[in-house]
């Protein structure tokens, strides 16, 4: 298994409970009850709240978040996003509802 097929078993949050459990944590959590957010502090990233939600003893995410931020070219990001629009979308379609072989890499990210 490549490392870009790993990559799409992750998600960052943008709606529903895992986001919402991320954004109180980022917001109100880390400093009404820091003891929950071990190794994490306010400055902590999106991402972060997101994995520690997902590995944590109540996890509110189904997936951890993806490693991607802004993809260049060469990066491992970059490479996944080549995947998806290659490979990816030929043979998992339904996993990519939405995406062509044109869509534009933030999309596909």
């Amino acid at each position: 298994e490549s490392r870009a097929e790993v990559n799409l078993v992750c998600e960052t949050a943008r709606s529903g409970e895992c986001y919402d459990s991320v954004m109180y944590g980022a917001t109100r959590g880390i400093k009404e009850h820091p003891e929950w957010y071990s190794n994490l502090t306010s400055q902590s990233s999106f991402e972060d709240f997101q994995l520690h939600i997902y590995t944590g003893p109540k996890p509110r995410c189904n997936k951890p978040p993806c490693p991607c931020q802004n993809a260049a070219i060469g990066d491992e990001c970059h490479s996944s996003i080549e995947w998806v629009k290659t490979v990816g979308l030929k043979k998992h379609p339904k996993d990519f509802d939405g995406l062509t072989p044109l869509s534009s890499d933030l999309d596909v990210q």
